[in-house]
């Protein structure tokens, strides 16, 4: 009788779908990737952008209208101090003075007679015409005579000659052709010494300082850049002519660190100006931090296979990161995908 009992019980545990076989229930596990909390270099910037000049540069200006004989140069030709640039063909240009000589002599001065001076200031009061029409008014009554005299004891330059060594930016000689008196005849640029003058917007112009280190690119020499330092800050904002909109600028002058062949005056640049730099900051990925509905802020830390939340406290945004000022120790390993977590305690597995 016993023996059929036993049967009976082992079958029934035997039968499919009974509430006698035990069922496992396990916690759900999501995924997620973690950072560790490390320092980094931190970096604040202002960019700013202008144009390429020379911070030596000279211009030979003529005192009389010359008229080139052979021009020996051309604009980007490097020149030596008291090098050759044109020869001067003297006949012509006194040919020339002499057809117009209150166009052609500068601040060459015309004298006229004590006496008849203030008759002219009282003639030019009454007729209008200004101090140059009337002297070229007495010039020409003196039937070309003061014309053959002014180009008679006139001083012509037989050659013009570089101010400076340097590189030829700018040149109005043409052989044959006449160069007014007044004219910059040249312009010698040092490439060896540049500076970017930039323009920053006045909301950002208080974060910039006499010392600030650049970094500096431009389309112009592309593939390479060149840091510097602001050495001038100006004094005054000057606000857009197109757009009255806009902010006003300030103009800062960035001198170049050690220029080379492929940086020229003229050229288009960017500076990024480090206005604050510090060391060993704590820093975190962006979608690492979340809000909660006060809108305070905090981070999953993964400790023993779950998801920790921890408040923090937040600083400096940066290009790496957001500063943590409060709340984390450097090496602690945080869940790098906030959103991904559901809740605090919510066991993870690491991928």
């Amino acid at each position: 009788m016993k023996l059929k009992i036993v049967v009976l019980m082992i079958v029934i545990l035997l039968i499919p779908g009974t509430l006698l076989i035990p069922t496992i229930v396990t916690a759900a596990v999501d995924t997620a990737q973690v950072v560790i909390a490390k320092e980094t270099r931190f970096v604040d910037q202002v960019t700013a952008t202008g144009t390429i000049e020379s911070l030596e540069e000279a211009q030979l200006y003529l005192d009389t209208t010359v008229v080139p004989d052979q021009v020996y140069v051309e604009v980007g030709d490097y020149v030596t101090e008291g090098q050759v640039i044109a020869d001067v063909d003297v006949n012509k240009s006194k040919a020339v003075i002499a057809q117009n000589p209150f166009n052609s002599l500068g601040e060459t001065e015309i004298e006229i007679p004590d006496e008849l001076s203030e008759t002219l200031s009282v003639f030019g009061a009454l007729s209008g015409l200004s101090e140059e029409e009337l002297i070229q008014a007495f010039s020409a009554a003196q039937g070309g005579s003061k014309n053959a005299q002014i180009t008679q004891t006139l001083e012509i330059p037989t050659q013009l000659t570089a101010p400076m060594s340097g590189v030829i930016g700018d040149l109005t000689l043409q052989t044959g052709m006449p160069t007014q008196a007044g004219t910059a005849a040249v312009t010698i640029v040092d490439n060896s010494k540049l500076a970017l003058r930039a323009e920053v917007g006045e909301s950002q112009i208080q974060e910039v300082s006499h010392g600030d280190r650049c970094y500096i690119t431009g389309s112009g020499f592309s593939g390479k850049h060149y840091t510097g330092t602001v050495t001038r800050i100006f004094p005054t904002a000057k606000k857009s002519s197109t757009n009255l909109n806009t902010e006003s600028t300030v103009e800062i002058l960035i001198e170049i660190d050690q220029p080379d062949q492929y940086l020229m005056a003229g050229f288009t640049a960017k500076a990024q100006i480090a206005t604050e730099i510090r060391e060993n900051v704590l820093t975190v990925p962006y979608e690492a931090i979340g809000q909660d509905q006060d809108g305070k802020e905090y981070v999953f830390l993964y400790e023993n296979g779950k998801a920790v939340q921890r408040y923090i406290e937040t600083g400096e945004e940066m290009q790496s990161g957001v500063e943590v000022t409060a709340g984390l120790g450097l090496g602690d390993v945080v869940i790098q995908n906030n959103s991904s977590i559901r809740k605090n305690g919510q066991y993870v597995r690491i991928v």
